[in-house]
């Protein structure tokens, strides 16, 4: 009696053994058999929505177009400065997660910066152009060709991503954070009369002076895109 109950239970363990590894067998090939794209999609969705990666893909972009439009005005230093700025915040997107045309925009500015020698700046830009289009592909934000506007500024909100504006005013010295922090510091009298604080970066700086109207795309968190004098 013993010995028959053992067997029987043997028996038993045996089979539920087999209907368990069979089971788990068969569900393991509906995973693999199951489609991705819905998954790959909602993951795509769920980065571009994350509010940290949101923050620096914009940025990325932002510095690229900056790039891309030193470039077009021969001003090769603000290329290198704001290609590797983008590449930063590039870099800080891709914590957040993968999405397409990020690994490629970051690929693009590296090969920005580490054209070889002899390289022309037409090279660069056209590079760094590549990067912000795949930047932007990545973060899911429209891109416009900016080949032919190169020195414009009015019109071009959407090459500098997202939260840019347009001010146009004068030019008012800063003497105060220029001589505390160095630099050229000036405050935007807009049309209004409110003075907005900005920053122009050193060829940006050789170029304006205290007084000057000027037209200037500003990011949200206050950068000087690109400057030009009103005509």
């Amino acid at each position: 009696m013993t010995t028959r109950y053992v067997l029987s239970l043997c028996t038993a363990l045996v089979v539920g053994g087999a209907f368990v590894s069979v089971s788990a067998h068969a569900l393991g090939d509906a995973d693999q058999n199951a489609p991705v794209m819905g998954k790959s999609d909602q993951s795509i969705r769920l980065i571009r929505e994350n509010a940290f990666f949101d923050r620096h893909i914009d940025k990325a972009v932002k510095h690229a177009a900056v790039a891309e439009a030193a470039g077009s005005q021969g001003k090769g230093p603000d290329l290198i400065r704001h290609t590797q700025l983008s590449l930063d915040q590039a870099r800080e997107a891709q914590r957040a997660g993968n999405v397409p045309g990020l690994n490629e925009g970051i690929v693009a500015l590296r090969e920005t910066l580490n054209l070889p020698q002899g390289a022309s700046l037409e090279d660069a830009t056209a590079s760094v152009r590549d990067a912000r289009i795949k930047l932007a592909q990545a973060g899911g934000i429209r891109t416009v060709d900016n080949r032919m506007a190169g020195t414009a500024v009015g019109g071009m909100n959407a090459q500098y991503g997202r939260g840019t504006r347009t001010v146009k005013g004068e030019l008012i010295g800063d003497e105060v954070s220029s001589r505390k922090e160095g630099g050229n510091h000036y405050f935007l009298r807009d049309q209004a009369g409110k003075d907005l604080p900005i920053t122009l970066t050193e060829d940006m700086g050789r170029h304006m002076r205290a007084g000057d109207k000027v037209e200037a795309q500003i990011d949200a968190d206050g950068l000087v895109l690109a400057i030009a004098k009103e005509q």
